[in-house]
């Protein structure tokens, strides 16, 4: 019993799906089966062969009609009663085919000898001795690429089936003979791996023979031997059982995949892929119009290759796509004509060499016109920006500089693009952008350090030291802390609001420039403080100041005569306003915003108790020694603090002749012109009012203690 047959590899060499559910159905189980096929040229019957023997039914050639291809591809059938699976493979040298068709006819034989258990060879008889009708030559490439491709475990058996034999005229032992020396020999002939170079072709294979009369003119005794043939596959018992050897074990339901497997590894073997004389042709051919349209390409484009890395080359792209035209069109002009897969597989080898040579230059041309937009970039980056003051539309600046810089870069990059090939600028349009992102981060850290600059400059200036100098000598104990403050929200607002547009300009965030802000305002209030500090390090003499303008002076400013004043009034007056304005200096009045009222806040304590007594105490004394000098120069008339002019006029006459000794002596004057010098450039340098005030502190201690 047969089933229906199934073309399992179709005339293209394609593997089809047909065979699993062909195989699903054949009630076959597991690895008991077995599996014959055949091989031989066209017209030769061993379809008919196979239909006999099996019960297939595989097409056979309707005598009546032309000779031609009956089975293409490779077709699969099954005997439910043999267990067995029955490859019949398409004819070799067949006019369909023609001189294209060796590799098919050796990859259809290595698959049939690589996946059964008997590969049966049909020929005539009459052919033993020729080369091509015999299969020899396809049996030294079958032979040849089973060593190669698969392990040898398991002899493979093949069995030559004689066609058309005439027990009459034909001597089967001497045909025999004549076909073991030639496998014999083609085994000899063959490159074999290194492992198997002193093996014999029978320690892989076992030969069997069996002759078939005509079919035409003996068909009594071309059945006999057809039914003896069906009887060796059959029957288990007779001593030439031809299944005795068993060559693969795979389960029924692995067959499928198995013979995709074997297919897949002998259609991608390249040595047995035989080319036919025209592909050789072919592969020789057109390989030297390759190299020739290769090399018109190369030598056309030299002169254009010389401008490229030097200048940025305008429309790089199509001028590319130019020459790759021609010399593809000089490669088709004369390869056009031959075996078109060999044609196209080079016309795409020269079209990958040129687009190789031509991506050297695009990557010249792309290297050029990245350093030439970093450059621009560098350029326009140092026009716009100031450099020594800091700008309000940064961002903005940077975009349309952003936008200028890339406009160019897109339309000179995209224009060096090859149409279809896998040229890319992504690569090179990142490295500009962040290129561009680091130059930017750089300038905006400049501009963060060029404001607090600013911000140091508005602190540490001129204006704003005068400005808290000024309302702290005024020493007004109901103004000066509201004027100080009036100071810190002038200078503040100002500075808040360029520090804010600023720092908008520069992309921070709300958050950011309200943190930023703060910072300042507290930066500020610290400087603030800081100065007012160092103010009250010399706090003494700044009260004394302020006693003494109001003490010795009227309240137009006139000095006191103190004969017809009130000395005693004058003093506890001025003492106290004095005093009140050294209470004003207790606490800090001040706070980073500017935004409340003096009376509403616990402030920072500027003096503490034990300093703010010290200070009281030297101010007092100071003060009593004015006191004491005004009630002298009232009794006196004359201070004890100032010598008198008729004094310095006694001394110059009754000192000359001391005078002039001094001068005479060079021990004694060249140390005073020494000294006096000192004494002059100190007040050239500014330090006259300090050495001033050293000296009138020495003296008026020096009259404290004498007074006491």
């Amino acid at each position: 019993m047969s089933l229906q047959s199934v073309q399992i590899i179709t005339y293209e060499g394609e593997f089809t799906q047909h065979i699993k559910n062909f195989l699903s159905y054949s009630g076959l189980t597991s690895t008991n089966y077995h599996t014959v096929s055949i091989v031989g040229s066209q017209s030769t019957g061993k379809s008919t062969l196979l239909n006999l023997v099996f019960g297939t039914d595989f097409d056979t050639l309707d005598p009546m009609r032309e000779r031609n291809q009956t089975t293409k591809g490779i077709h699969l059938g099954i005997n439910l009663d043999f267990k067995t699976l029955i490859i019949d493979i398409e004819g070799t040298d067949s006019l369909a085919r023609g001189e294209d068709g060796a590799a098919f006819e050796a990859m259809a034989a290595l698959f049939a000898l690589s996946v059964s258990d008997i590969l049966m060879v049909n020929m005539w008889t009459s052919e033993i001795g020729r080369y091509k009708a015999a299969s020899i030559g396809l049996l030294k490439t079958i032979f040849e690429a089973n060593l190669r491709l698969f392990s040898q475990e398991r002899k493979k058996r093949i069995l030559f089936l004689l066609r058309d034999f005439n027990d009459k005229k034909d001597n089967l032992f001497v045909l025999k003979q004549q076909m073991s020396k030639t496998v014999e020999e083609v085994w000899e002939q063959i490159h074999k791996p290194s492992e198997y170079a002193m093996s014999h072709v029978f320690d892989y294979f076992d030969f069997d023979f069996k002759t078939i009369s005509t079919k035409d003119f003996k068909p009594k005794e071309f059945k006999a031997d057809i039914d003896e043939l069906k009887e060796r596959f059959r029957d288990e018992e007779k001593f030439d059982y031809l299944f005795r050897m068993k060559n693969t074990d795979i389960p029924i339901d692995g067959v499928p995949l198995y013979y995709q497997t074997i297919w897949d590894v002998v259609k991608n073997d390249k040595e047995i892929n035989i080319p036919s004389q025209k592909e050789m042709l072919a592969n020789l051919r057109c390989n030297e119009l390759k190299i020739e349209a290769y090399e018109w390409f190369k030598n056309s484009m030299s002169s254009f290759a010389k401008q490229v890395g030097r200048e940025i080359v305008k429309d790089f792209g199509k001028e590319i796509a130019k020459f790759l035209k021609k010399g593809i069109d000089k490669y088709d002009e004369k390869a056009a004509n031959y075996y078109e897969v060999v044609y196209r597989r080079f016309r795409e080898e020269l079209i990958g060499l040129a687009l190789e040579q031509s991506k050297d230059l695009f990557r010249l041309q792309m290297k050029f016109i990245l350093e030439s937009y970093q450059k621009k970039f560098k350029v326009l980056l140092e026009k716009k920006i100031q450099k020594n003051k800091t700008i309000e539309n940064f961002n903005e600046i940077i975009a349309d500089i952003y936008k200028e810089i890339f406009d160019g870069f897109n339309i000179d990059t995209e224009s060096s693009l090859l149409q279809n090939s896998d040229w890319d600028i992504d690569e090179y349009r990142s490295s500009l952008s962040d290129f561009m992102n680091e130059k930017c981060a750089f300038e905006k850290e400049k501009e963060l350090a060029l404001l607090e600059k600013e911000v140091n400059l508005q602190l540490t200036g001129g204006k704003f030291s005068n400005q808290i100098s000024r309302a702290l000598e005024q020493m007004n104990e109901e103004t000066m802390w509201e004027n100080l403050k009036n100071i810190q929200r002038e200078h503040m607002e100002s500075l808040e609001k360029h520090c804010k547009a600023v720092l908008e300009g520069l992309g921070f965030t709300d958050n950011q420039i309200e943190q930023h802000i703060l910072n300042i305002k507290v930066q500020f209030y610290e400087s603030m403080k800081s100065k007012i500090n160092k103010y009250c390090d010399h706090l003494v003499d700044h009260l004394v100041r302020h006693f003494n303008q109001l003490f010795l002076k009227d309240e137009n400013g006139v000095p006191r005569t103190w004969d017809r004043e009130n000395i005693q009034e004058i003093y506890a007056v001025s003492k106290a306003k004095t005093v009140k304005v050294l209470e004003n200096f207790r606490f800090f009045q001040l706070l980073p915003d500017w935004d409340y009222a003096l009376d509403d806040v616990n402030y920072e304590e500027l003096l503490n108790e034990d300093r703010f007594r010290m200070i009281n105490d030297s101010f007092v004394k100071d003060a009593e020694i004015a006191y004491k000098e005004a009630v002298h120069l009232k009794e006196f008339g004359y201070s004890r603090t100032h010598i008198p002019t008729w004094f310095w006029l006694i001394l110059l006459l009754l000192g000359w002749n001391e005078i002039l000794w001094v001068l005479r002596s060079p021990v004694i004057l060249y140390p005073l012109i020494f000294i006096g010098a000192i004494i002059a450039l100190a007040f050239s340098m500014g330090f006259g009012s300090t050495i001033i005030n050293f000296v009138k502190t020495l003296y008026q201690g020096y009259n404290f203690f004498r007074s006491n």
